[in-house]
């Protein structure tokens, strides 16, 4: 999904490339990996939109 293209937006594999390049973690035992993670709770609808402003709960 991170490479497809999205509502105005073209397709972009350069995006796992640059996770990859800069994201690396070590996992004992496994050696180094790329990592991306996102965790997220919906609490309700609505609509984002860009400059909107993101805070973590808690």
């Amino acid at each position: 999904m991170t490479t497809l293209g999205q509502d105005g937006l073209p397709e972009d594999r350069d995006t796992l490339r640059t996770i990859a390049e800069h994201n690396r973690r070590s996992i004992e035992g496994m050696g180094t990996w790329a990592c991306a993670v996102v965790y997220a709770d919906v609490d309700g609808g609505g609509t984002a939109r860009r400059g909107d402003v993101l805070r973590a709960a808690g």
